[in-house]
C-alpha cells in the first residue's frame, strides 16, 4: 500500500543534481519524477557527452557548465534562485560537489555505484575514492541506495542515515510463461554499453569457453569503440550495435537466457526488464546481487556457462528461474519505489527516522 504524503510535503521541489543523466542514472532519475508526481522536480544535469534527452516531468532543468570547477557555483545559485528545499544528487561526482560546502539545504546522495568499486583504476585510487566518501558521510543528510548491497556498504562505511530505493523496469513485474525464443537455436545476450563496468571480457570468455560445438548464439546488444567489439567478435559472439529501446525490448524477449555480466554496478535494469519479459537470469555474483537468487550467481565464467547450460537443456528449469528471480524482485515496483521516495524526502526534512 502507498503511504500518504503529508501536506506539508506537497509540491516538494526537488532539485536533480548529476553530470551522468543517461543510461540506468538516467532512467532512475525518469522513473522518481513519473513515481512522485505530488513534488515539483527540477534539473541541473548533464549526460557525460551523450545526447542530452530532458525528461517531460521537469518543472525546470538546466544543463551542467562543461568545467567541473564551476558546478559548485551553478549548483548554488539554483538552488538559491528556484527555491529548492531538497538537493538529490546522482552519482560520485555530483555527490562530491553536492556535499562539499553547506548550501543550507538537505541533500540525498544515490552514488548509483560507489566510485570506489570501479576495477578499471588502481588501487591507490580506489583508496582515495573511498576516503573522501568516509570524509563526506556526516555531511550527507540521506544516502539512498538503488541496492541492498550498496546500502550495506554505505551503513558499513559509517554513513548516518540511510534508505533504499529500489529500480524498477519500464514495465511491472508479471510472470511470463517461458516462450521459446524466435528463430531457431539457443540465444545468450548481454545488455548494455560496451565498457569495462559492463565485463565485456566476461562475456567473451563464457562465449569462448563455450566455442562453436555448444550451438549457443552469443549476441551483446548494444555498441562501444570499435576495438572493444572486435574482441566480442573474436570470441564467436555477435554485436549489434546501438538498437532502439523497442529493439532492445524485442531481443531480450527472443533470449534464452539473459547473461549479466557487469563488473560493478549500482542495481540493473536490463536484469529488471529480462524477467518482466519472463527471461531466464545468470548474473555475475557482484555486491549489487545482494538478495538475488543465490542459485543463478556465477563466481566466474566457467560456471556461467555451466548455469547457462543447465537452463537450455531444462523448460522447467527455466520457467523456475524466472519464478526465483520474480520472488526476489517483488520489492522492485512502482508502489514500493514511491513509498521509498517519500520516505526518504520524509527524513531528509527531518520529519521521521
Amino acid at each position: 500500500m502507498t503511504a500518504a504524503l503529508p501536506e506539508e510535503m506537497a509540491h516538494l521541489r526537488v532539485l536533480h543534481f548529476t553530470d551522468a543523466y543517461v543510461g540506468g542514472v538516467g532512467s532512475a532519475i525518469d522513473a522518481y519524477i513519473a513515481h512522485t508526481p505530488d513534488f515539483d522536480h527540477f534539473g541541473l544535469i548533464d549526460s557525460r557527452g551523450a545526447p542530452l534527452r530532458i525528461a517531460p516531468g521537469f518543472s525546470r532543468s538546466a544543463r551542467l557548465q562543461s568545467s567541473p570547477a564551476t558546478w559548485f557555483r551553478q549548483l548554488s545559485s539554483v538552488v538559491r534562485n528556484w527555491e529548492i528545499d531538497v538537493i538529490h544528487a546522482h552519482s560520485s561526482r555530483a555527490g562530491f560537489v553536492a556535499r562539499s560546502r553547506n548550501l543550507g539545504v538537505p541533500t540525498v546522495y544515490s552514488p548509483h555505484c560507489f566510485a570506489f568499486e570501479r576495477l578499471d583504476i588502481s588501487r591507490y585510487t580506489r583508496w582515495t575514492f573511498r576516503m573522501v566518501e568516509a570524509q563526506l558521510a556526516p555531511r550527507t543528510t540521506v544516502l539512498a541506495a538503488c541496492s541492498l548491497g550498496e546500502r550495506a556498504i554505505a551503513s558499513d562505511m559509517g554513513f548516518p542515515r540511510t534508505t533504499y530505493i529500489p529500480n524498477v523496469s519500464s514495465q511491472e513485474f508479471e510472470y511470463c510463461e517461458d516462450q521459446p525464443s524466435q528463430g531457431a537455436g539457443n540465444h545468450v545476450c548481454s545488455v548494455g554499453r560496451i565498457s569495462p563496468q559492463k565485463g565485456p571480457e566476461f562475456f567473451s570468455a563464457v562465449s569462448t569457453l563455450a566455442g562453436p560445438a555448444a550451438a549457443i548464439d552469443f549476441t551483446w546488444v548494444g555498441g562501444g569503440g570499435a576495438a572493444a567489439e572486435s574482441s566480442l567478435i573474436a570470441a564467436g559472439a555477435s554485436v549489434t550495435g546501438w538498437l532502439s529501446r523497442g529493439e532492445v525490448s524485442n531481443r531480450l524477449a527472443q533470449a534464452t537466457v539473459y547473461l549479466h555480466c557487469a563488473a560493478w554496478e549500482g542495481f540493473p535494469i536490463s536484469i529488471l526488464e529480462a524477467v518482466s519479459l519472463g527471461r531466464p537470469v545468470v548474473a555475475r555474483k557482484i555486491s549489487a546481487m545482494m538478495g538475488m537468487p543465490r542459485r543463478w550467481l556465477a563466481e566466474d565464467p566457467r560456471q556461467a556457462l555451466r548455469l547457462i547450460g543447465e537452463l537450455i537443456q531444462d523448460a522447467g528449469l527455466r520457467e523456475q528461474n524466472v519464478r526465483e528471480w520474480t520472488v526476489a524482485l517483488a520489492a522492485n515496483s512502482s508502489g514500493a519505489q514511491r513509498d521509498a521516495l517519500y520516505h526518504t524526502y520524509r527524513i531528509a526534512l527531518g520529519e521521521s527516522e
